[in-house]
């Protein structure tokens, strides 16, 4: 290759790839550079010849940072021999450089299983020996011997290198004080980990010391931006082990996003995999192995990092497995499809021949033993909430069905019957429930018909041979859990249902009426009509069977449904208080049992309380909006309550539900008292428990919050008491409520805490009633001022929604969640989180959602991996192909992607984008956005590397744009919006003094005709045009004045105009004359910015 270029050309060329950020294109850059060089060193001068050891430094350094290649060792070598060759070709940065860069081939030879020992021997001598030469402490010396003897399993070695390392004098030389805490920390971690395996908790002092070590760099007390990604993650098990699980999950958010795109980050990766696979959370495992690309699972000259993630998906494969999902479809190496067990054999051996490797060449077997313990990890937490990311496993494919339909004909059982798995069955014992449960969704005040359980379908695989045991065996358990009112009922005679189809089981008549009467069930929610007749036919069969008890509860159940249906639509012609009074009738008479009567005096008090209006559509989400973490302006008000209590009614009010309330608060009351005989009865029990919840939910809407919270409580007291936790979530959330709109927060609180704990039968509940427990308990930890607490009810609902297949009130979840986090100034964690989220929403188009996001997304990146992940998704944002409703909301989108891409370096993409801002925020009439926007380009035309004018025409335009409203007759009237326009024009003038200044570095003395003087000169005109526009501003433009004046002052400094910059700053000072009101520090801040300056002056005149 030919170069046209100077060295000095390319050495400023060097320089500038230096400052730009790590990865493959900075790499790409400097093999380019290094060509150039080489092509420039061909010249046989020295000067060529010290452009390409430049060049090969800046490539060796690009390479440690910028790929999971452990390539350095060649750069290096090469530089060597240049320096060998012409010494004086290296200057002392130079020299320097090339002393730091032998540490990196030190450390990529070392994880190399192919490099010999002695090879490594020879490079740590040459390291020892150059330390020597320089006049430099050992200290780096034995710190690489140290790393390489943990590489090589020898323990002696390392001990003895480690006490030199700790002992040498810290100079010039020596690691930073980041990397070394990284190192020792993790030598403790891996003693940890040896302790562990041999016994469990042995190893809790190890894992001590090293989270010790590394707090200092994770606080950031030292500035090693390489460091914080590995150390979120290496810190994962150690937290773990030591029980501060909450700790080890705020660390997996914030660092998987930091490394989940990272060349280097392999390594880190791995230990975030596995952590999802020893907490329970192997879906979001998987989720990270979708994310992969192809370079992930090859080797690519980083044995270490290639075995660590091998391990790590190993484990998660067996995890897999151990929870019976070895058959899964998982993402794996392109090129072929992979099961879990698949993919389980394939890592496993990959991880083991690496190892096999690194042992080979030390003699050892440790590498091995260390793959093997990773591989038979056992989970360290059953299971972890955090907040975002899958909760559950892909649905497998669904095995294809037999053609024909269900064989149930009016024949006896076949064998192998209920019978055989139930005993003998009576009526009793056949009922499926003899009254309907509260709707698990809106609560008691809702359809008349409850629904019975929203739990998914249980997956295939209880059939076995001719499938038809099975399928009655599957028959016996949906009767035992309907029984007791179980939420998975539903899902169990679904899954029954389908066994018959599939198998062609022989059915009785009762059978018969059960299956059709749990089908019209679901139907009637769909279909009241439909419902309704099937109920009716269930009916029969049950009558048919001299079971009158269930027949009846069918024909109820028919009337609540047709009751629903479209006004002419065919539906069976009873009526409720018609069945009721059949009802009370036979039980009087001893024909149908005290629970059949219940469920039908249910249907009819049901019915009355929704034609009250206690019904509201769209409650039951838990209330809340995702902003209330961080505006409490947002809170949701009381009415947005699922039960609202509504003021309490003064004495003598009317009563706003009149004497139907009366006549069904009674009704009510006598069918607690018909029950009573027989509450010994878990089901009859069950049933009066409802009934006081509908009196509560009655007194709660006529105003009697205290009347209302007494049944309440004694409701969910009952359903306790009948062994149903779930049934009592209904009238638990309905009191906290109540409580929180009296505001008594802290009651609301302990109701939900103990609605929450871990009780016998409570873990039944569906996941959309865990959610709204943990949403409405967020709620009163929002109103408390309890944002830590508010943050851990928020993971909670969200884990919740995510199983119960809400994923879009998980998403809005996640997004509170992220704001909850900004506000406690977590703020990795947060980015995280709120990445998640933004992606949800987008799939959704959901506006108000993305735009928050959006904020708080700003807000929350600092890091350029963040910054890369809230580009991509801030661009989508602002390119959504639908129309916008929200045009504000637009324009703010699409200026914070401009803004995020400009931050992460992508200056003609942020370009494109401040345009369209621009263009979006004339539409609007907003002049103070379109001048910000053009402040904007000017400094992003500046770090693009652009001509300045061409940056200062931005500058230009928005004074143009200022000076253009403040002429035209359209523009704003009102004194205020002028000055704020003519506050505009001064920082306008304040920022063009900085653009000329910034990119240039500051005059030596004596250099009158240099470029960067020019600039310097012209800088202190724009801020001398700035003191004036603010001056004409009035005490508005007070402070910015003087701002303005002290910023035109040290420029004279610089240039060394000392008496210029004294008249200034005696401006400045009599800006703020004695006994001047300071409430802010402004004025103090200002003449202490003077005194400083007077000193410069003062040090350079003497």
């Amino acid at each position: 290759m030919t170069t046209s270029r100077t060295p000095a050309e390319l050495r400023t060329d060097i320089r500038a790839s230096g400052l730009a950020p790590h990865g493959p294109e900075r790499v790409a850059r400097a093999e380019e550079l290094v060509a150039e060089a080489e092509a420039a060193a061909e010249a046989g001068t020295r000067e060529g010849r010290a452009a390409l050891g430049a060049a090969l430094l800046h490539l060796a350094a690009s390479r440690v940072f910028g790929t999971a290649a452990r390539t350095t060792p060649d750069p290096v070598a090469r530089a060597l021999r240049l320096r060998d060759e012409d010494p004086q070709a290296f200057d002392s940065e130079d020299a320097f450089a090339l002393l730091w860069s032998l540490r990196w081939a030190v450390a990529d030879l070392a994880a190399d299983p192919a490099v010999p020992v002695a090879e490594i021997e020879e490079w740590l001598t040459l390291l020892a020996r150059e330390h020597d030469r320089a006049g430099l402490s050992r200290r780096a010396v034995h710190a690489r011997e140290f790393l390489v003897a943990q590489r090589f399993g020898d323990r002696q070695r390392s001990a003895r290198a480690y006490s030199a390392w700790l002992a040498a004098e810290r100079d010039r030389s020596a690691d930073c004080a980041g990397c070394e805490l990284t190192w020792r920390g993790r030598a403790y971690a891996v003693r940890a980990e040896e302790a562990e395996d041999a016994a469990p908790g042995s190893g809790a002092a190890q894992d001590e010391a090293a989270l010790r070590m590394w707090e200092p760099v994770l606080r950031g007390e030292y500035a090693c931006p390489h460091r914080r990604p590995y150390l979120l993650a290496a810190s994962l098990g150690p937290l773990l082990r030591l029980g501060r699980a909450a700790e080890a999950r705020s660390r997996h958010l914030a660092g998987c996003l930091l490394v989940r795109e990272a060349p280097t980050g392999r390594g880190a990766l791995a230990r975030h995999l596995e952590f999802c696979a020893r907490t329970g959370n192997e879906p979001r495992g998987l989720e990270i192995l979708a994310e992969q690309d192809g370079t992930r699972w090859e080797e690519q000259q980083d044995a270490p990092g290639h075995q660590a993630w091998m391990s790590a998906v190993a484990l998660l494969m067996r995890r897999l497995g151990d929870l019976g999902h070895a058959a899964l479809p998982v993402p794996g190496p392109p090129g072929r499809d992979w099961s879990a067990a698949s993919l389980l054999e394939y890592a496993a051996a990959q991880a083991l021949e690496t190892a096999e490797r690194f042992d080979r060449r030390a003699g050892t077997t440790g590498h091995r033993a260390a793959v093997r313990s990773r591989l038979a990890a056992r989970p360290l937490v059953p299971h972890l909430p955090l907040g975002i990311g899958a909760v559950a496993f892909p649905a497998l494919p669904a095995a294809p069905e037999p053609p024909g339909g269900p064989k149930t004909g009016p024949g006896r059982a076949s064998e192998g019957g209920p019978e055989a798995g139930d005993g003998t069955r009576s009526e009793s014992d056949a009922e499926r429930g003899t009254w309907s449960e509260p709707d698990a969704e809106r609560g008691t005040w809702s359809e008349p018909d409850a629904e019975r359980g929203a739990e998914p379908r249980p997956q295939a695989g209880a059939e076995s041979g001719d499938g038809s045991p099975d399928a009655h065996r599957l028959l016996a358990q949906a009767r035992r859990l309907s029984a007791v009112g179980h939420p998975e009922a539903a899902a169990r005679w679904t899954a029954a249902g389908d066994a018959v189809a599939r198998t062609g089981a022989r059915l009785d008549q009762v059978e018969r009426a059960e299956l059709l009467d749990h089908r019209s069930d679901a139907a009637s929610r769909t279909d009241p009509a439909a419902g309704a007749a099937g109920f009716a036919e269930a009916a029969s069969l049950f009558a048919g069977a001299d079971l009158p008890g269930e027949a009846l509860a069918c024909r109820a159940r028919a009337a609540s449904a047709a009751s629903r249906a479209p006004e002419g639509a065919a539906v069976p012609p009873e009526s409720l208080d018609a069945l009721c009074a059949e009802a009370e009738h036979l039980h009087a008479a001893g024909r149908i049992g005290t629970r059949h009567a219940l469920a039908v005096l249910l249907a009819r008090a049901r019915l009355r309380a929704h034609d009250l209006g206690g019904a509201q559509e769209g409650a039951g989400n838990g209330g809340g909006t995702p902003f209330d973490a961080a505006n409490p302006a947002n809170r949701p008000s009381a009415s947005g309550a699922e039960h609202p209590a509504g003021p309490a009614r003064p004495d003598g009010a009317a009563d706003p539900l009149g004497p139907r309330a009366d006549a069904l608060d009674a009704e009510l009351a006598d069918l607690v008292g018909l029950a009573l005989p027989d509450c010994g009865e878990p089901a009859v029990r069950a049933g009066i428990a409802e009934a006081t919840e509908i009196r509560g939910m009655l007194a709660a809407r006529r105003g009697d919050a205290v009347r209302a919270g007494e049944l309440l409580a004694e409701s969910a007291d009952l359903f306790h008491e009948a062994g149903r936790p779930w049934s009592a979530t209904g009238p638990e959330l309905a009191l906290a409520r109540l409580l929180m709109e009296t505001g008594d927060h802290k009651r609301a609180a302990e109701v939900l805490r103990g609605s929450l704990q871990d009780r016998p039968g409570a873990a039944a509940r569906t996941p959309d009633d865990l959610a709204r427990l943990h949403l409405l308990h967020a709620d009163v930890h929002a109103a408390q001022g309890l944002l830590a607490e508010e943050a851990e009810s928020l993971r909670h609902a969200a884990h919740a929604l995510a199983g119960s297949g809400s994923a879009a009130e998980a998403t809005r979840a996640g997004l509170r969640l992220g704001g909850c986090l900004l506000v406690l100034e977590e703020t990795d964690e947060a980015a995280a989180v709120l990445v998640e989220a933004l992606g949800g929403l987008l799939e959704r188009e959901d506006e108000p959602g993305i735009v928050q996001a959006c904020v708080w997304l700003g807000q929350s990146c600092t890091r350029p991996e963040q910054l890369r992940a809230a580009a991509r998704l801030l661009r989508r944002a602002a390119e959504l192909p639908h129309r916008w409703r929200d045009r504000h909301g637009r324009a703010v989108v699409t200026h914070l992607a401009a803004d995020t891409h400009r931050a992460c370096g992508r200056h003609t993409a942020a370009g494109e984008l401040y345009g369209r801002a621009e263009a979006l925020w004339r539409e609007l009439g907003d002049p103070h956005a379109v001048i910000r926007t053009l402040h904007a380009r000017g400094w992003l035309a500046m770090e693009a590397g652009a001509p300045v004018e061409e940056a200062l025409g931005f500058m230009a335009a928005a004074q143009e744009e200022i000076a253009r409203i403040l002429r035209s007759p359209e523009g704003p009237q009102d004194e205020e919006q002028r000055l704020r326009l003519r506050l505009e024009a001064g920082h306008t003038y304040r920022q063009t003094a900085e653009l000329l200044v910034e990119p240039v570095p500051v005059p030596k003395p004596g250099e009158p005709g240099a470029p960067a003087v020019d600039c310097y000169a012209r800088g202190i005109e724009y801020a001398e045009r700035a003191v004036a526009a603010f001056h004409s501003c009035g005490e508005a433009g007070l402070h910015e004045a003087t701002s303005a004046e002290l910023r035109a002052a040290a420029l004279e400094v610089d240039l060394g105009r000392y008496d210029q910059a004294v008249t200034r700053l005696t401006r400045v000072r009599a800006a703020y004359p004695a006994g001047r009101p300071d409430p802010h520090g402004t004025v103090a801040e200002r003449v202490s910015e003077a005194g400083a300056l007077e000193l410069r002056i003062e040090t350079a005149l003497s």
